[in-house]
């Protein structure tokens, strides 16, 4: 679930997306 409100957020800034899912995708697994 946590993931899901992270991706959802993330959605919001395409730009950043990438490189917040680098660092995040770790935190999340």
């Amino acid at each position: 679930m946590y993931a899901i409100k992270v991706e959802l957020k993330l959605n919001n800034k395409e730009r950043t997306k990438m490189a917040q899912h680098a660092g995040f995708s770790r935190f999340i697994y």
